[in-house]
């Protein structure tokens, strides 16, 4: 089950972020942050009408998410993030009956499956960046190669 996080759920949520920052690449930080960090980290996302959502499993917190601004954490210095096309993905991804779980499904039809056409259409090779941005209209998401350069001049 998918529902809102409670501020009863934040020890749960700490450890899995611990668990996440010290043994895997999902949180890009080279060190987690402390317990009282997410009191404010509730707070913040919660006045900014974002959502904070936690999995149960048989009762249990096993996982949360979240949308945010982006972070200026170590592990993201090689990354550029577009946060018009976040947007765009949380307004259409979230429903209050179904959680986020439709933002999966959003994400494939409009990030992985235009991402694979351009790779097998050539126009996307390995270790290229990609651009993910809103296509004009706002009806849907583009994919495409670009240089870094550009992010500087824009």
């Amino acid at each position: 089950m998918v529902r809102d996080c409670t501020p009863a759920d934040l020890d749960v949520v700490h450890a899995l972020h611990v668990d996440a920052v010290l043994h895997s690449t999902a949180i890009w930080q080279e060190e987690p942050h402390p317990r009282s960090y997410f009191d404010g980290w509730l707070a913040e996302r919660r006045g900014a009408g974002l959502p904070v959502l936690v999995a149960e499993v048989d009762g249990v917190v096993a996982g949360y998410a979240s949308y945010s601004g982006f972070r200026p954490h170590a592990g993201y210095r090689h990354t550029v993030e577009h946060s018009v096309s976040r947007t765009w993905l949380a307004e259409r991804g979230y429903d209050p009956a179904y959680g986020a779980r439709p933002l999966r499904r959003l994400m494939q039809r409009q990030i992985d499956d235009r991402l694979a056409r351009a790779i097998l259409a050539g126009d996307v090779r390995d270790g290229d960046t990609v651009r993910v941005d809103v296509a004009p209209g706002g009806d849907e998401l583009t994919v495409e190669p670009f240089e870094l350069a550009e992010i500087v001049e824009e």
